[in-house]
């Protein structure tokens, strides 16, 4: 007899077995890009000898990153906040500072690094997830409540989220558009995570939470999750490789039989537009209500360098370079097994000759003696199997094979550092010219992750901020004498503002004044009507290099200006060889990127 569910566990378990009908082909992919980066043996290499792993597609992916996070944030300050109304225009840079704080300041959450294996996952598997939230902190005595009064202080924060933790829509277009009710926005996603009884009874005693409902998931009878039908269970396994979800995993269900340890449950999070649902073991309702973030938003952020138009996923680093990266191993592999085989070449002996001896009695080693019957001719008794000349053309295939995993994964050797790679042309606008043509992927990748991902994590982090933070918060800055505390007015989180980010223009900026720095200086240092020590004065500055670029110029010789050839304040002899490359130096350390502004 089919079981009757309550309306809305019935519509989450719809939503989901839909949603996991078109993750797992996503997922089984994503999975398998996670094993190539991790280093895990293809089976294609199962067949060779040597099994040699050559793990590229962990360097690709750990050379990207870098770059990405330096392109996020560029200068510090990685978001701008801009006015839609004049009403709003009085309290923007409260709001964008108080932003800036919140993913900057050291004493604060340290997005910087919460962020890194968002990145990961972007690189690795196509997609990132993170979810700005409201977490709730219980407060003691020492908080300044009330003791023996438990309350709660609710903290906003930004998290990442595995992808295997995201089941969307299947018609899922873009997470939250300016326009909420657009016919292409995303309609409705669950988020999944695995909880203690002990979690599970803390946060259904908030306000609103249903604790009678939580509590008929620990009932003996549900211990073992029968309440899930078994298609839909059946369908959670696709994870059970990795230990990604499904409580029938081997480690998950060892954990749970312990004795006395606390069963980690299933909890579903049912996000719409206009509700929040909380379901436990796919069967009970602990929470039904409204969207916390109100206004018909989403609390997703989904990050991607390389979306795809057609699908909800996107397309990782490594992804499309997958039978490079095993035909390279597999190249490596053969000549390594031909070497083993050349060395120690198999050997067919006859019968008599091997009866009752040990095999390693006829292995190959220095000043080896075997005993030979008398009579018997050597080339009748035993043939080895001498292995052929190789081939030099296999030499070169490693050569070719890294041309194209270099074209096709955009990210030249001499941009990862790899000193045996650098380009011919060692002047500092050669080498710049070079870097810039090989950016062009990367600046498009990162405009991807600031557009559809920081920027629209900025503007959820000012919606949850408007509707949770009420009295002045304190800010932590950088000042003339260390870190100041400021006080930021709540009205600041009230106005209506648009969220855009600007690291890829600032670093394009600052290469802009780079090259004209390379352009300009060599025709004034030796002009006798320009400021010497004042050009250097700027042309420092512009370079940003020094804390106090002022300090290092020396003040002029009592004859004015100074000679050709003369030591400089920049270090070495006025000309233009070494202002270039001083500069070149510091191209080096950025990465030119597209300009414009990156908002939503």
């Amino acid at each position: 007899m089919e079981t009757k569910f309550h309306p809305t566990v019935k519509l989450y378990r719809d939503y989901m077995e839909a949603s996991l009908d078109y993750c797992q082909k996503h997922f089984d992919l994503a999975i398998r890009m996670y094993k190539l980066w991790r280093g895990y043996m293809p089976e294609a290499l199962e067949l060779t000898f040597s099994k040699i792993m050559i793990n590229a597609a962990h360097a690709a992916v750990q050379d990207r990153i870098p770059k990405q996070l330096a392109n996020l944030f560029s200068d510090g300050k990685p978001f701008e906040v801009l006015a839609n109304n004049p009403q709003s225009e009085f309290h923007k840079d409260e709001a964008a500072r108080w932003l800036n704080d919140f993913f900057m300041s050291p004493s604060k959450l340290n997005i910087q690094r919460n962020i890194i294996p968002t990145l990961q996952s972007v690189n690795i598997m196509g997609t990132g997830y993170r979810m700005p939230c409201v977490r709730h902190r219980k407060l003691d005595s020492k908080g300044g409540k009330a003791k023996g009064k438990p309350e709660w202080e609710e903290v906003i924060t930004s998290r990442d989220v595995d992808l295997f933790q995201i089941f969307p829509c299947p018609l899922g277009g873009e997470i939250n558009p300016m326009d909420s009710w657009a016919s292409d926005a995303l309609e409705w996603f669950i988020y999944q995570e695995w909880m203690t009884d002990e979690q599970i009874k803390a946060f259904s005693q908030y306000d609103g939470w249903n604790a009678d409902e939580a509590a008929k998931c620990f009932k003996e009878a549900h211990e073992t999750d029968s309440s899930v039908d078994g298609a839909l269970e059946e369908k959670y396994t696709i994870l059970s490789g990795l230990n990604y979800g499904p409580e029938g995993s081997s480690y998950r269900k060892k954990l749970n039989d312990i004795e006395g340890r606390s069963k980690r449950r299933r909890v579903a999070h049912l996000f719409t537009r206009e509700k929040w649902c909380v379901i436990v073991q796919d069967s009970f309702i602990v929470y039904e209500g409204k969207n916390p973030m109100g206004d018909g938003i989403l609390p997703l952020v989904k990050y991607a360098t390389t979306p795809d138009m057609k699908e909800w996923f996107g397309i990782g680093a490594i992804e499309m370079l997958e039978d490079l990266y095993i035909t390279q191993a597999l190249n490596t592999n053969f000549r390594f097994d031909y070497l083993a085989k050349a060395m120690f070449p198999a050997k067919w002996i006859r019968d008599d000759i091997m009866a009752g001896r040990p095999e390693s009695d006829f292995y190959d080693r220095p000043y080896a003696v075997h005993s030979f019957p008398m009579g018997a001719r050597i080339q009748e008794a035993v043939w080895v199997d001498r292995m052929p000349e190789i081939n030099q053309q296999t030499f070169l295939e490693d050569d070719r094979l890294q041309a194209m995993m270099q074209e096709i994964g955009g990210l030249p050797n001499y941009q990862r550092g790899l000193s045996n790679s650098a380009p011919s042309n060692d002047t500092a606008s050669g080498i710049i010219s070079l870097i810039q043509q090989a950016q062009g992927r990367l600046g498009m990748e990162s405009m991807n992750l600031e557009w559809d991902g920081l920027a629209q994590e900025g503007r959820l982090i000012l919606n949850l901020a408007s509707k949770y933070i009420t009295e002045p918060t304190a800010i932590h800055e950088p000042g003339e004498d260390g870190w100041d505390w400021t006080m930021i007015d709540p009205l600041a989180f009230e106005g209506d503002y648009t969220v855009i980010t600007h690291g890829t223009r600032f670093i394009e900026q600052k290469e802009q004044q780079f090259q004209k720095i390379l352009a300009f200086y060599p025709n004034l240092m030796n002009d006798p009507g320009v400021d010497q020590a004042e050009l250097k004065r700027q042309t420092l500055a512009k370079m940003g290099v020094y804390d106090s670029p002022e300090k290092l110029v020396l003040p002029p010789n009592p004859g004015g200006q100074p000679m050709p050839g003369e030591p400089t304040a920049i270090g070495g002899m006025a000309s233009p060889m070494d202002i270039g490359n001083r500069i070149d130096s510091v191209a080096n350390r950025s990465e030119p990127e597209p300009a414009g502004m990156v908002g939503i």
